[in-house]
């Protein structure tokens, strides 16, 4: 019984069915793979270098699937469909080649593309380089304005001691008292600042 059944599964006719269903699911595995390179292509679609050769290798892989449903019809149908299959078969080597060639010539420039992990590396070196800068400012800022105020202060204090009506006088000694108020939650508040700045980094 078991040489019966290796008989039969060895037949022209079990090897024919075995080749139709291999022809059948490599048409579907090549069909797949162009849907999924379409929807991200979709998605995508800004994101991608080179979208021309997507689509080059896309109508490549669907040239392959459509050569292998050509041997499923033919098997099928009890024809072989010479001419169409001829037809389908220069169309496949014309992508084919097509393909190969267009990644021939794109190579060295695919070689310069950098990688996503250098162009994050690029990224975040940028990001560090315009933090610092920006950190510059600030302090620069920071150190400009804490001037001010104590110019602005002692100016204050300057006029206070010239000043000889008292009611000046006092609005000025509550003016500078206001303005070293200011001075002090200014100074406070960029220690802060620069002690978040710090912990950050760390």
């Amino acid at each position: 019984m078991l040489n019966d059944l290796l008989s039969l599964c060895t037949s022209a006719t079990a090897l024919g069915w075995l080749l139709i269903a291999a022809d059948c699911a490599i048409a579907a595995a090549y069909l797949a793979i162009p849907l999924t390179m379409a929807v991200v292509f979709r998605r995508h679609y800004r994101d991608i270098p080179l979208p021309w050769l997507w689509r080059l290798f896309v109508a490549f892989i669907t040239a392959c699937a459509v050569t292998h449903l050509a041997h499923v019809w033919s098997a099928v149908s009890g024809y072989e469909l010479l001419g169409f299959k001829a037809a389908v078969g220069l169309l496949c080597a014309a992508v084919s080649v097509s393909t190969a060639l267009a990644f021939a010539w794109i190579l060295p420039d695919i070689k310069k593309m950098p990688s996503p992990m250098e162009r994050q590396a690029e990224l975040e070196n940028a990001v560090s380089h315009r933090t610092q800068e920006l950190g510059k400012l600030v302090r620069e800022v920071h150190h400009q304005l804490g001037n001010q105020l104590q110019v602005l202060s002692s100016a204050i204090s300057l006029e206070e001691r010239k000043e000889s009506s008292e009611q000046t006088e006092a609005t000025l000694h509550r003016l500078r008292i206001l303005v070293d108020q200011l001075s002090e939650d200014y100074r406070t508040r960029s220690e802060e600042y620069y002690a978040v700045v710090a912990n950050r980094r760390a």
